[in-house]
C-alpha cells in the first residue's frame, strides 16, 4: 500500500527537488518504496 506525501519547495525549484528524490530513491535501493514523483504544473495564458 502506498501513501501520499506533499513536499513544499521554493518556487522554481520543483523539478530540482523531483530529480533529487528520484536519485535518492535509486541510490538507496528503495525503488519499490516510491511509486511516482509528480510535480503539478499549470499553463498560464495571457
Amino acid at each position: 500500500m502506498f501513501r501520499w506525501y506533499v513536499i513544499n519547495t521554493y518556487s522554481g525549484h520543483e523539478n530540482k527537488v523531483k530529480q533529487n528524490l528520484e536519485h535518492r530513491d535509486v541510490s538507496l535501493n528503495q525503488k519499490r518504496a516510491v511509486r511516482q514523483v509528480v510535480v503539478p504544473t499549470e499553463t498560464v495564458r495571457r
